[in-house]
This record gives C-alpha cells, structure tokens and sequence, in this order.
C-alpha cells in the first residue's frame, strides 16, 4: 500500500541480541516528516515509544521480557489512538494523537554501523487483527471484552461480543480446542480470586456449551492473580490483568 490506512496494525517479530547499538521502527507523514518512534535497547533494561512529544518508557520488569532471543511486536492504530504490545503486554498507549502516520520505517544503529536489527514476519493489514489471526500468531486469544459482575462469575451482556466471536471460531474450526482461562487482579485474597478465577472460566466454557460447543473441546482453568501482564499498582495495570485467556490446546 502507498500510504498506511486511517485504521490498520502492524506485527512483526524482532530479535533481540544484546549487541551494542538500538533498533527502532519510525513512523513518518506524508511528507516524511517524523511523527513517532518505538525503540528497542540493547542492554534489556528499556522501551521506549514516542509519539508527538508524548513518551512511555519502561523498565522490561515493569513492561515486557526483551532478553536475548525472538519477541513478538503488535500495534493496532485506529484512527486517533495507539496502542503498542510486547509479547502480548502493553507497552503504550496513546490515546489521541496530533498527525495520521502515512509510512513506517525500520532501522538499525550500532557501534561503527554495525547493525543488529532482525526482523522477520512483517505484516502490516488494514483495520483489526482478527482473533483468529491472533491465534495462529500466539497460540492464544488474550480477551478484555468478557467482563463480570464485581466479584461474582454472572457474565455480563455486554460479553456477548467478544463470546459470539469465539463461537464463531470454534464453528469454523471444528477441530480447534481451548483451555478457557481466568485471570484476576490482586484485589482481595489470593484464595477468593483463585475460586473466583476458576468460576469464570467455568461460566465462559458453560455459556459456549450452551450455544452449542461440544463439552470435550472447552476446559476451564483459573490463575486467580498469580499471572499478572501489568503491574497491579495502577487502575491500568489492574485492568489488564483481569482477562479471560483462550489457548490452543
């Protein structure tokens, strides 16, 4: 495509070496003008994304694991906002921005030229990635749309969305399964979120059997707060971390 559309993502997978120098992707306008960066460090301890003067910078414990070896890289832009995941943690989010991107640009800096910038699976697609998709990327569908009563398993409707979209996946792939997985903040005891946890997977695979999932293709497992993707020190964090968890099984 000549220009990036008004919504689209971009994935790809990047190595990290721990070489000396930095790796970045740019995004630039139409008159290729710099409007935003994302950069990679060298020395496993920094993220960095940018955009119009707008920065997050985090710490790999804070963020992501960006040690020696392959890590995934999503980004999903949808007309204002952006939103940027690190081996499906977020790592950005800007909510509005000033300029449209137009082009992206990938390089590489190190010690006298001496690149160390590796990229392989670049795909960049108009609109948003589709779970299935997702799936075959990461071997799971991580979901935020399947929310609940406080404290309770009762399956809100507004759920409905994301659930019909896994039904619709389960009936296309007939031979597809999942281990259906729930995921709590660290609100409350670590008892009650484990039971709590549990219960809503259970209710996510009840609910998909009752639209006609057969049973020996769901299983239901909870985590309770034991598998944070955020930190849980902020209302943010503790969001992400509340989530309904689809992995091929």
């Amino acid at each position: 495509m000549k220009y990036l559309p008004d919504e689209f993502t971009l994935e790809f997978d990047v190595y990290i070496d721990g070489k000396e120098g930095e790796n970045s992707i740019e995004f630039l306008n139409s008159n290729d003008e710099l409007i935003a960066s994302s950069l990679f460090w060298k020395d496993n301890t920094r993220f960095l994304f940018t955009w119009n003067q707008n920065s997050t910078e985090k710490s790999s414990e804070e963020s992501y694991d960006n040690s020696s070896g392959w890590h995934h890289y999503a980004l999903s832009f949808n007309k204002r906002a952006m939103k940027v995941y690190m081996d499906s943690k977020r790592v950005a989010n800007i909510p509005n921005i000033n300029e449209k991107p137009a082009k992206v640009k990938f390089f590489a800096r190190g010690s006298e030229d001496n690149s160390v910038f590796h990229i392989k699976n670049i795909r960049i697609a108009k609109g948003a990635v589709p779970l299935y998709d997702k799936l075959l990327t990461d071997g799971k569908i991580i979901t935020y749309g399947i929310t609940f009563d406080v404290g309770k398993a009762t399956i809100k409707p507004q759920s409905m969305g994301t659930i019909n979209e896994i039904f619709s996946i389960l009936k296309k792939y007939p031979d597809l399964k999942f281990s259906v997985e729930g995921h709590t903040d660290n609100s409350g005891n670590a008892t009650s979120n484990q039971t709590l946890s549990e219960s809503r997977a259970k209710a996510v695979c009840e609910k998909l059997k009752e639209m006609g999932i057969e049973s020996y293709r769901l299983t239901a497992k909870g985590f309770g707060m034991n598998n944070p993707i955020d930190s849980n020190n902020t209302a943010e964090g503790r969001a992400k971390n509340r989530r309904v968890e689809f992995v091929k099984i």
